[in-house]
């Protein structure tokens, strides 16, 4: 359970969670409110964009974008198990990340890589526990206690693609994928539980239970984090930690609708090896973000290798 306290909502802007605890209000960036992901699996269960027709918006490639916040460059931070990975998807995550983010930074939580250049900063971080939500949690102590994290930074996964330029909005728009209960993920599942405690953590506190964990790179700031993992003792229980996240400090927000699926304009979600050339062109020209799941990334590797066939600043 969460710590002892009283909920407190307000109008305009997330509230302090409770008056022992007293977890500030975020100062947002004037662009828009901040977006984290939870290092999950089961999403990719439920949602499947690689059916018949697309109808996205279009986003160009051909050009990049020099993102920063007060005049510093975005941070990405991607917390990274090797042995769960899929073949060299990281190394492509990286090169999508400079060629349509430029001047962004990287960080590795978790394992490394022999390829890691300088570029990379690497905190080590070994597997410390079976459940993947826990593990992430940590893996994100590590990295805050570290020293290393910005006031604000973008956490994504190494199966997460941009596709084409990254404006601000693509980050900070908060997106959710329906709302937590029961049927989130497999049933009887890890995650499932663990979607489970943390809608009953939110309902608790009298806060919405909107599903933040999207597979799209999202935007945070480190020190409402931590807070956030010692007031809901995520350290030591699973949660779906984005959503424990913006619906506490964000409970009024209206988060966009993303399902991965035929007709969404933001996320394609390839979880099958044997999709049509056809649709992976118009997804790779349209949409906005990738992810992909071990089957997925079979279909999508050819397409990456053509795309980034160079190194990037994040590789000797």
């Amino acid at each position: 359970m969460a710590k002892k306290k009283t909920a407190a909502k307000t109008e305009e802007n997330a509230a302090p969670i409770t008056e022992e605890t007293k977890a500030p209000v975020i100062e947002q960036p004037e662009e828009t409110k901040s977006p984290i992901s939870e290092n999950s699996e089961e999403i990719k269960e439920e949602t499947l964009a690689t059916d018949d027709n697309v109808n996205e918006s279009s986003i160009d490639q051909d050009e990049s974008v020099e993102l920063s916040i007060d005049d510093q460059p975005l941070t990405i931070v991607i917390p990274y198990l090797k042995n769960e990975a899929s073949d060299d998807e990281l190394l492509y995550a990286l090169r999508a990340w400079e060629k349509n983010l430029p001047n962004c930074k990287v960080i590795i939580v978790g394992d490394s890589e022999e390829y890691f250049s300088d570029e990379v900063v690497h905190v080590a971080h070994e597997k410390t526990s079976k459940n993947p939500q826990i593990d992430v949690t940590h893996k994100l102590l590590v990295a805050i206690a570290s020293g290393r994290l910005p006031e604000r930074f973008v956490l994504s996964n190494d199966d997460i693609f941009p596709l084409g330029e990254v404006l601000p909005p693509d980050i900070y728009t908060l997106k959710a994928f329906g709302t937590l209960g029961a049927g989130t993920g497999k049933s009887g599942g890890v995650y499932n539980e663990n979607a489970v405690r943390t809608a009953d953590l939110l309902k608790e506190q009298g806060f919405p239970i909107h599903r933040y964990g999207t597979h799209t790179p999202m935007f945070l700031y480190t020190k409402e984090l931590a807070e956030l993992i010692d007031l809901y003792e995520a350290e030591s229980q699973g949660t779906l930690l984005t959503s424990l996240y913006f619906n506490t400090y964000y409970p009024t927000a209206r988060p966009t609708q993303v399902t991965g699926g035929k007709d969404d304009p933001i996320l394609a979600s390839v979880y099958r090896s044997n999709v049509e050339a056809g649709l992976l062109k118009e997804v790779f020209a349209k949409r906005k973000f990738m992810n992909v799941n071990n089957d997925g990334w079979k279909a999508v590797k050819p397409y990456f290798e053509k795309m980034y066939p160079n190194k990037s600043r994040f590789e000797k």
